[in-house]
């Protein structure tokens, strides 16, 4: 019986642990599931927003868009047909949402005649004013006080039956005109079936008022005493949604989008487009109320007095597609350490012996260790505690084993509420699973993490969030890896940088709808539409148009810049051929240089490279490498482009211009924003003084690298390379 206990007594400790590595295996499996379903739904919603927004961003353009066009009117006494559709092709480009805008002008009853007549030498063909009788058939219109007669249409193909129709002969319509007119505001319709089309044939009106030029409409009763006129726009719903934010650049990602306008409370529902992953299956019409319970993102807007929402729902209910096997892992890893811990438990016992002997020596050891390191506290001690920034530190688990006196007064906690305690407990509870991932990232990763600024948000006792700044490095104490974090409040810095921020952002949109008008109407001065203009007032005209143009690439390079460092720049990244990148560069820049008397030329390529990125972007950045050396080479000079292999692993593209080069002292500043080598020299020349830093974080988030070479006075050669595309690896 003794034998039996002390065999027992032996194997007690193994027996335990198997027991406590069990059930902590399956706690780290339950753990694990937790997570990566909380990664799946951070996965959607990532997702979903990207695609809410872009539907959003389209809304927004094709509405200033609208408001450009009614802008026209109103700045402008008289309007041909002719330059109606030259300005709206302009404003709206080869791709719109817009099945048509037209042109509504309101006739008052005793000008019928006048107008009906003046509009057939327009059109050069009869001209009446319409409506439908009770089955639907086109006839005179009848008397009333006013007519809204639809007089001109851009595109005319596919519309041509709406010209000359009297809107106000329908009460729905009218009624909308009337509110656009007394509102002051444009007025959308609910939803309509467009006759034009045969299928994706849901659309909307939008009437936007155009009154007499400099009368007051600041009442009703003025509105409607100075109205002269409406802008129609015939807007497409579903091309909305689904050419613009579906387009080929999103790969599927499993999720629906919904329609509602709630302006609408009984019937709601406009439209759903079906996620690619369906096939032919067409998801589900759904009310508001269904679509918005469960799993789901939703944004409302409003569009023309009416409010739209736009929902967007997972296929599968609970998006668990993207769940991985750590699960598993944990679960089969932690059995099996246990099984391994175990059996060297057991060959353990029978060194236990000497192992108690040597732990005797060792703990003389520790001791004169101990009293060293106490020393050595007490110097380290008195550094951090005289430190204005937050020092804390943290041992390999993530425990708080010190904090100085900037770091208790930073967070609210005393020294004694801080030891011991994990250091997520200053990072809000929101995002303390991501502050966990990059503690382990730490560890696995330490080259990429260790001494490189981070900013979070800091969580005080009182609950209050701020923005910080970390900087965490790595040390040994007594063989175990430690962690020192430098941590300091810049909520005053993010202050500054969010005012600079929507500074920027409220400029270049409030500047770009005028200058898309000023730039549309002297497209149409310099086209002709106005006659001949004498030889003095076109060049200044068309200087007046170059420097409109110049001021919207300022605007266009001031978003993307913001996008950069919002981190919100897209790509459609693919395998792509880097030299047909260089050829069709060469080919869009080339009337820029003729513009400076400079010629580009090949000097050298490489037909087969190969690289994974976005043909969009790096023609962007050869546009700006292309055109800075033109603006700075002699006249009749020539460029040299270069595409050649570098160390077997990358490609280099490098653009070599003669001229004065650049001085070393703005060697250092070349890629900042806004910087000019020679401030009086480039103004001559043009530039915004973005494109260089543009074009270094397109590279860099192709993970490639741009730099220069030069000597003063006898050129500069710029140059990027790009990693090898790799078939095998992707």
């Amino acid at each position: 019986m003794s034998d039996l206990l002390r065999i027992l007594k032996r194997y007690l400790p193994a027996l335990v642990l198997a027991i406590f590595g069990i059930l902590l295996s399956i706690y780290g499996y339950f753990y694990a599931a937790g997570l990566d379903v909380a990664r799946a739904y951070d996965y959607y919603n990532r997702w979903a927003d990207e695609r809410l927004d872009e539907i959003n961003h389209n809304i927004t353009r094709e509405l200033d868009r609208l408001n450009t066009v009614s802008a026209y009117f109103d700045a402008t006494s008289t309007i041909e047909k002719a330059q109606f559709d030259l300005f709206v092709q302009q404003v709206t480009g080869e791709k719109s949402t817009y099945q048509a805008i037209e042109w509504i002008p309101v006739v008052p009853r005793e000008k019928r005649a006048s107008f009906e007549r003046e509009a057939s030498r327009a059109y050069q063909a009869p001209f009446g004013i319409k409506e439908r009788d009770a089955d639907g058939n086109m006839m005179t219109a009848g008397q009333r006080d006013f007519y809204y007669p639809v007089y001109f249409v851009y595109p005319l193909e596919g519309n041509a039956a709406a010209v000359g129709f009297d809107l106000g002969s329908n009460a729905a319509r009218l009624a909308a005109l009337e509110q656009a007119r007394d509102s002051g505001v444009t007025v959308a319709t609910p939803r309509i079936s467009l006759v034009q089309l045969k299928k994706n044939n849901l659309g909307i009106l939008l009437f936007t008022p155009v009154y007499k030029h400099g009368h007051p409409v600041a009442t009703v009763e003025q509105r409607r005493q100075h109205i002269l006129g409406f802008v129609l726009g015939v807007m497409r719903v579903t091309d909305m949604i689904d050419e613009f934010s579906m387009a080929p650049r999103y790969k599927p990602a499993g999720i629906d989008v919904y329609l509602f306008d709630l302006t609408n409370e009984q019937d709601s529902f406009m439209y759903v487009h079906s996620s690619r992953i369906r096939e032919k299956r067409d998801a589900p019409v759904l009310s508001f109320e269904q679509a918005t319970q469960g799993l789901h993102s939703l944004q409302e807007r409003e569009i023309g007095t009416r409010t739209w929402a736009l929902v967007t729902r997972p296929v599968d209910p609970e998006f668990t597609s993207s769940l991985t096997n750590q699960r598993w892992f944990l679960l089969y890893g932690g059995l099996f350490c246990t099984l391994i811990i175990v059996i060297q438990l057991v060959f353990a016992a029978r060194r236990r012996l000497a192992v108690e002997n040597l732990v005797i020596e060792r703990t003389r050891q520790l001791e004169e260790t101990i009293n060293t390191a106490k020393q050595e506290e007490m110097r380290l001690r008195a550094v951090l505690e005289n430190s204005a920034e937050g020092i804390i530190t943290i041992d390999g688990l993530g425990n708080i084993t010190s904090a100085n006196a900037a770091a208790q007064s930073l967070f609210g906690y005393s020294l004694d509420e801080l030891l011991g305690k994990n250091i997520s407990m200053l990072i809000p509870p929101d995002e303390r699973s991501a502050h966990d991932k990059y503690l382990a990232q730490s560890q696995l990763h330490a080259s990429k993490v260790i001494n490189q600024a981070r900013e979070l948000f800091g969580y005080r006792k009182d609950g209050h969030r701020f923005p910080m700044e970390l900087n965490v490095s790595a040390m040994t104490l007594n063989g175990q890896r430690a962690y020192i974090g430098l941590m300091r409040d810049i909520s005053e810095r993010k202050k500054v940088e969010v005012r600079k921020t929507e500074f920027i952002s409220t400029v270049s949109h409030e500047l770009r709808t005028p200058l898309t008008s000023i730039k549309g109407s002297l497209g149409l001065v310099l086209s002709g539409a106005f006659g001949e203009l004498p030889e003095k007032v076109h060049n200044l005209v068309e200087i007046a148009n170059v420097n409109c143009e110049r001021q919207i690439a300022l605007v266009n390079d001031l978003l993307d810049m913001e996008k950069i460092f919002a981190g919100k720049m897209q790509y459609q990244m693919k395998p792509i051929f880097l030299n047909d990148v260089v050829l069709q560069s060469l080919v869009s820049n080339a009337g820029y240089g003729e513009k400076y008397g400079v010629k580009f030329e090949l000097v050298g390529s490489i037909v087969s490279a190969k690289v994974f990125g976005d043909t969009g972007r790096l023609i962007q950045v050869m546009s700006n490498l292309l055109s800075n050396a033109a603006k700075f080479s002699p006249k009749d000079g020539v460029v040299e482009v270069m595409l050649r292999e570098e160390n077997g692993t990358h490609y280099r593209v490098s653009v070599r211009d003669f001229g004065a080069g650049i001085p070393d002292a703005f060697r250092k500043n070349i890629f900042d924003r806004f910087s000019q080598a020679d401030s009086s020299d480039t103004r001559q020349k043009g530039g915004t003084g973005l494109g260089l830093s543009i074009s270094k974080a397109i590279i860099t988030d192709h993970q490639g690298h741009i730099d220069f070479e030069s000597v003063e006075g006898k050129g500069a050669t710029f140059y990027f390379t790009l990693p090898k595309y790799n078939e095998r690896i992707g």
